[in-house]
């Protein structure tokens, strides 16, 4: 139980405190920061809510990408993609270059996720998949509650776009212990793109030819 544990440590645990923390950085800050760019106010809450609609949209292509990828690029993919995106709305200079940051960082958050999901599911013994993903949840959950007290802080003294830098760093360090950390798993394992998605594309059951009628 606590090898597994262990095993999870840093490849998901690590990078996902990082991540979720990062996110919570930017809950106090993304509002007034939409704000400096002159729109009304319900398009500040299209800039706060553009990310979910980003993960919501690329949920389903991200599950068939992460099976022609792999675990292991699928979850740096995600990360890289939330890293640059979030560096990005930092440096905005124009409220469309906003929503469209916000909108791949969804994005990349959908592909992490299914793909450390699926990672746990590969990793964790059957009997420890439950336990493991509530560690992943409170992990994820206890960095969202603590990010947005420094975000605020962060925002409010050294400006409304430094929490975005920090929170992209944050996600870049993620990107780094997952490349160094994660192993490739699943049917995947070993394989190039190419032969994993042979691999892992579903086989349908051929249907039974017909048996010729009695003359």
């Amino acid at each position: 139980m606590a090898s597994n544990r262990h095993s999870l440590l840093l490849p998901v645990y690590v990078p996902t405190a990082l991540l979720a923390f990062g996110q919570g950085l930017l809950i106090p800050t993304l509002p007034v920061y939409a704000a400096t760019f002159g729109v009304p106010f319900t398009l500040v809450s299209l800039a706060v809510g553009a990310a979910a609609i980003g993960t919501l949209v690329t949920d389903v292509p991200a599950g068939m990408l992460l099976g022609r990828l792999g675990r292991k690029p699928a979850m740096l993919l995600g990360t890289m993609l939330v890293a640059v995106s979030t560096l990005l709305i930092g440096l905005a200079h124009y409220f469309p270059e906003l929503v469209v940051y916000r909108l791949l960082a969804g994005a990349g958050t959908a592909l992490w996720g299914l793909s450390r999901h699926a990672y746990i599911t590969d990793i964790a013994p059957v009997a420890e998949r439950g336990r493991s993903i509530a560690i992943f949840g409170g992990i994820n959950r206890i960095g969202v509650f603590a990010g947005p007290a420094v975000g605020g802080v962060v925002g409010a003294s050294l400006g409304l776009n430094v929490p975005f830098l920090l929170a992209s760093f944050m996600a870049i360090i993620a990107t780094v212990i997952s490349l160094l950390f994660i192993r490739e798993t699943g049917a995947c394992a070993g394989s190039s793109s190419a032969t994993c998605s042979r691999r892992t594309a579903p086989t349908w059951p051929r249907p039974a030819s017909p048996r010729p009628s009695p003359r």
